[in-house]
């Protein structure tokens, strides 16, 4: 039990907190022009490249430690492209929640496309 919010306390400063070395998409908007910025255009440039980079570590990262402790359903065959697409599409799809943070989008995104197993609940006879 103790692992359990040990693991949420890292997720949530993870996803929500401020890092020191990388400048992590903070809004979903953010987030979109990232993961569209890796679309194949003919005139790429560096500055696009890191854009497309720095989105899809971003997705990776969260989609690893949200199927980690079982918030989604974590799956081998899942490439970052998906999880990528998965976020991406849910952006476009819900507009108004752009403004909200960044990982708790992934998180939505994520757990909607793959959600967890439920376990059934223990009756005490």
């Amino acid at each position: 039990m103790k692992v359990k919010w040990i693991i949420g306390g890292l997720l949530c400063g993870m996803l929500f907190g401020p890092s020191a070395k990388a400048n992590p998409p903070e809004s979903g908007n953010e987030l979109l022009r990232g993961l569209q910025s890796c679309e194949i255009k003919d005139d790429k440039d560096a500055r696009d490249l890191f854009a497309c980079g720095n989105a899809m570590g971003y997705v990776a990262g969260a989609g690893y430690i949200l199927g980690s402790v079982g918030i989604v359903k974590g799956n081998e065959q899942v490439t970052v492209g998906q999880l990528c697409d998965v976020v991406q599409k849910y952006l476009e799809q819900n507009p108004e929640t752009r403004d909200k943070p960044a990982g708790l989008l992934i998180w939505r995104a994520l757990q909607k496309a793959f959600p967890p197993k439920r376990v059934p609940e223990r009756t005490e006879n």
